[in-house]
């Protein structure tokens, strides 16, 4: 067997302990103890630096940004996020800049800034090409579906969600990301007043969220396919739909989908008060 010489067991040494300061600063991180983890990552980061590794770097900036993200400190995510990615620009690790780029141009579409966003999600897809992940590939081509909906550009939102978003999730036998595809494309054809299709799609979310067992996306379907209803007029299935999603969410106590629910549940109740009093102001002038 081949001798490891000096140099490279120094650098295998240090690369070890840096390694498990990383994993620490991550359970510190879990455990709420931000405090504890910064302390365990630069320890890491004084490491990886010594011996030169740049994705252990990268890595220590996404656990910063990740960080600041998470306390909606987005200026300070998008600082370390760039560094980290800055840092891996001459790597192979293609698929720790790809995730990079993403988490880059989601900060970006955020903060409204939408070239800069749809720049990031193309630069996030030619790594992940590079890497072979179509999962990333993927969720890159949903976001910019989105933008390309709020763009009022449903041509190329519904072209790159059939085209290139649910083939590469379909391959890579992702279901959350195929709910994910669902909607963006009824959420695109319910802008259109394209009824009809947007409840199928919203309908195939709901299935598909209901065999996998993801709560939040079968109350976010049922609130959605609601809409869709309220729009056409069928409001006892609209309010059935409500009424479930309303219980899962309450079971769930996630502010945000309770609050989706009782929005969609005031819009419902103004539409049928609307209608009510159409058909008491058409009974009267048919009594008159």
């Amino acid at each position: 067997m081949a001798q490891i010489s000096a140099s490279d067991s120094v650098f295998l040494q240090n690369n070890q302990k840096a390694n498990r300061y990383y994993l620490t600063s991550r359970q510190y991180f879990s455990q709420k103890r931000p405090d504890d983890a910064f302390a365990e990552l630069l320890k890491a980061e004084s490491l990886y630096r010594k011996i030169g590794n740049q994705i252990g770097l990268a890595s220590v900036n996404e656990s910063y940004a990740d960080f600041y993200a998470a306390n909606k400190m987005s200026d300070d995510a998008l600082r370390y996020y760039e560094k980290g990615l800055l840092l891996l620009t001459s790597t192979e690790s293609d698929s720790l800049a790809g995730e990079l780029a993403f988490k880059i141009a989601r900060l970006n579409y955020r903060k409204n800034d939408t070239d800069e966003a749809i720049k990031y999600f193309a630069y996030s897809i030619s790594r992940f090409e590079k890497a072979a992940i179509k999962n990333g590939q993927a969720k890159n081509y949903v976001q910019i579906a989105s933008i390309r909906r709020q763009q009022k550009k449903y041509i190329d939102a519904e072209s790159i969600i059939l085209k290139d978003a649910l083939p590469k999730f379909r391959n890579g036998e992702d279901n959350t990301g195929r709910i994910g595809c669902f909607n963006v494309l009824a959420g695109t054809y319910q802008d259109q007043k394209r009824y009809s299709e947007a409840k199928w799609f919203y309908l195939q979310g709901n299935e598909l969220a209901r065999t996998i067992g993801d709560t939040s996306m079968i109350i976010t379907s049922l609130t959605k396919l609601a809409q869709v209803k309220i729009s056409i007029n069928d409001y006892d299935l609209a309010l059935r739909d409500l009424k479930e999603a309303q219980q899962l969410a309450e079971k769930t106590k996630s502010v945000r989908l309770l609050s989706d629910v009782k929005l969609a549940m005031s819009q419902l109740y103004a539409k049928m008060g609307q209608k009510k009093k159409q058909d008491l102001k058409g009974k009267l002038l048919i009594a008159g």
